[in-house]
This record gives C-alpha cells, structure tokens and sequence, in this order.
C-alpha cells in the first residue's frame, strides 16, 4: 500500500500526530513525498512530523521533528526550526532524558521498550540502557524512573501493542508511537481506531 495511504487511514482514525521517516528517499523524494503526507494530515487535523532532518521539517513547513541521541543536537534543531515548533527526542536511558529535558525537547520518547521478533534482548543497567525487554513489568521501569525526574511529557515506543500498550499507559505515559502494530494490520483505520479506544479506556481508569 502506498505510504499515502497508509497515513491517509491512519488519520482517518483520529491518531494525534504522524512521524514522516523515509531514510532510502533522496532529499528531492523526501520533500515531494512531505508534502503530500503533509496535505493530508493538515487537511484531518493532524500534526505532521518529520524523523531526523530538520532542514526538510522546516522546508515543509512541519509542526515539528522528532530526533534520536545520535541525531543533530537540539539546540541546534531548534535553531533551524524556531521556537515554536515540537521536538520530540527517542531516548533509552535516564541520563539522555534529563539532557533532552535541559536542551528544551518538547516531549520525550522513551524506548524501545519491548522485545522484537528475531531482535537479541540487550539491558545494561550500569549504564541506564534498556532495549528490548520481554516481560512488561521490566519494560516499563525506565519511564517510572524518567516521569520522576523529567517535566516533559513523556510517551511509548518500540514494539507496543494491544497486548502491552496498558503498561506502558499505566508506568506514566501519556500515549504511544506506534508503527507495526497498526501498518501490519489488516486495515490500517481499524488497526489504528481499536488503538486509540484502548488507550482512552486506558487514560478513564
């Protein structure tokens, strides 16, 4: 399906936000590929993000990017962007959380959180690292430990699902980024739809 598509059901599904990551795109490809799935989510109401380049963020005019630890630092992407754009920054340690926090990241991504298929478990808790955990109750700690010592609003990612969206909800997060749980599915908008309803039912308790 193309990737229009998929955006444009998951939109339809009244998701909060879409992150645009298109590595094997040329720059050229990226800008006109943006600026479709940027239509569409303007036209649903939707905020467009861009993975790792804010040079095309700000070309497309985006409502913001979202940026890894080993991506351009964030003063510098917020010096490219301006102040009133979202930078979403994905970390996997406390220490990392607490720089993006002092750096002015507007919400942070922690993960990844669980175990994917054929992906090797790797926890260093010396370091604070923890990727890919198999069981919830471990995959969680990290965001108990950043909602404690961060202000910034703080969401899942890696490997969430129906099965284990609850404790990521219930460790503190506000809500999940989520890409094989519904782009797999076999409709995107029910996928995605039945998604938001258990995070809302989630939220209620």
């Amino acid at each position: 399906m193309p990737l229009e598509d998929q955006v444009e059901q998951a939109c339809a599904s009244g998701v909060d936000a879409v992150w645009l990551s298109a590595k094997k795109l040329s720059v050229k490809e990226l800008l006109i590929k943006g600026a479709q799935i940027k239509e569409i989510c303007r036209f649903k109401k939707v905020s467009f993000l861009v993975d790792e380049r804010p040079d095309v963020a700000l070309a497309l005019d985006a409502d913001g990017i979202h940026l890894g630890v080993e991506d351009i630092p964030i003063a510098w992407a917020r010096q490219i962007l301006g102040g009133r754009k979202a930078i979403v920054c994905s970390v996997s340690s406390l220490g990392q959380a607490m720089h993006c926090s002092k750096e002015g990241v507007t919400m942070l991504a922690v993960g990844p959180l669980f175990k994917k298929e054929a992906d090797d478990v790797h926890v260093n808790n010396k370091n604070g690292v923890q990727i890919y955990r198999d069981d919830a109750n471990s995959a969680v700690d990290l965001i108990r430990l950043v909602k404690e010592r961060v202000k910034a609003p703080v969401i899942g990612i890696g490997g969430i699902n129906l099965s284990n969206v609850g404790e990521v909800i219930k460790a503190g997060a506000v809500g999940v980024a989520v890409s094989r749980a519904i782009c797999n599915a076999p409709s995107i908008k029910d996928a995605a739809k039945i998604m938001i309803e258990k995070l809302a039912a989630l939220k209620a308790l």
